[in-house]
């Protein structure tokens, strides 16, 4: 089923792939990096915009790098939509 319009959809990982914990952070994979990503980390062109596209491939990058290969997340919807805007 479609993403409904005004919508992005972040997944973990692949509908047939499970999701890891990242026992050190006592987190999952996926939130540690997504947190990490929201605080600046995934601002890749240090614009003070993180963008939803910017924001995946951060995350994408060091789940699949700290899984190896085991899950892989995804995104769904707008990947131009900014989602943090630093001062």
């Amino acid at each position: 089923q479609p993403v409904p319009q005004n919508f992005t959809v972040f997944t973990a990982a692949t509908g047939t792939q499970k999701a890891n914990p990242l026992e050190e952070a006592k987190h999952g994979l996926f939130s540690y990096f997504l947190m990490k990503g929201m605080e600046g980390e995934a601002d890749g062109n240090n614009d003070n915009t993180i963008t939803a596209s910017e924001l995946h491939a951060y995350v994408r990058q060091n789940v699949i790098q700290q899984s190896a290969g085991s899950q892989t997340p995804e995104l769904q919807g707008d990947a131009n939509r900014v989602l943090v805007r630093f001062q």
